[in-house]
């Protein structure tokens, strides 16, 4: 009962930050997400590589800071697109930074692939989401990727609840190999709501686009949220790791409040760009 207190005002206060860093404007969402992009590479790092390479740790951070911020920097505020160029210089960087480890041991190069990963796992596609937070005329508009978190978190409490309620005791496993917990009837439950939510914006008028195009949205920030959510429990089963940090109490780290995202998010946007949606 406790964790559950936990977890609930740890999760409000989280949805709070978000909400409100995406409605207050374009700044305070660059703030806050360049320092969500920063602590979850931080935790991938960790995770994967623990105790050397202390300089190509603190590059690998600049770097997935830079793919990040960059590209929502050159949109803000109007700059040449040719300045897009300049996020290769720190992960070039990186190669550089590794002539400096701590201790390695002659095993500097069997743990180098992990500190280019989290900028392709992590930092590219919350860089992805400038497409969206801005339309043609550089003007911001928050909407659509508050809606993709929406139909997110609307599908993590539906996947919990039927999870809880249909899939511990007698419930079909999804996927026991990876994580044994997660259920058909908790993919049943997460479906369901994130449908309930798609149904819900379209009744807020927050997306413009037509009820399909968001019931069709809702679907593949489901489905694609699943595999996020399957692939980072893939990565700590690998590396005898219960969560991926601590800094949100009953949650984890925010790797682990982000996973699904980072499969999400490029499938999502994708199907907006190809439709229009707006």
């Amino acid at each position: 009962m406790r964790n559950t207190i936990i977890r609930t005002l740890s999760g409000v206060v989280f949805l709070l930050l978000v909400v409100g860093s995406l409605l207050l404007g374009p700044l305070y969402t660059l703030i806050l997400f360049s320092l969500f992009v920063v602590i979850m590479t931080y935790e991938y790092l960790s995770i994967t590589i623990k105790g050397k390479l202390y300089v190509a740790k603190v590059y690998a951070l600049i770097s997935a800071l830079v793919i990040y911020s960059l590209p929502y920097l050159v949109t803000m505020l109007g700059l040449d697109t040719d300045l897009l160029m300049l996020a290769a210089i720190p992960p070039a960087f990186l190669f550089v930074s590794l002539l400096y480890p701590a201790k390695s041991g002659g095993q500097v190069y069997h743990s180098h692939p992990y500190l280019f990963l989290p900028l392709i796992y992590i930092a590219l596609p919350f860089s992805l989401t400038t497409a969206i937070l801005f339309d043609g005329h550089g003007d911001y508009t928050p909407y659509l990727l508050l809606a993709i978190l929406i139909f997110t978190w609307a599908s993590d409490v539906g996947a919990y609840i039927f999870g809880l309620s249909f899939g511990q005791k007698n419930g079909h496993k999804l996927f026991p190999s990876v994580s044994p917990k997660k259920s058909w009837e908790g993919f049943a439950g997460g479906f369901i709501f994130a449908l309930a939510a798609a149904f819900a914006v379209h009744r807020l008028g927050l997306i413009n686009s037509g009820l399909i195009h968001l019931f069709a949205l809702s679907i593949i920030v489901n489905i694609s949220g699943v595999f996020g959510d399957l692939v980072e429990s893939q990565l700590k089963r690998e590396f005898d790791t219960k969560d991926s940090g601590s800094i949100m109490p009953g949650h984890g780290g925010l790797l682990d409040r982000f996973d699904s995202t980072l499969i999400s998010f490029p499938t999502a946007i994708a199907y907006i760009l190809i439709f229009n949606i707006s």
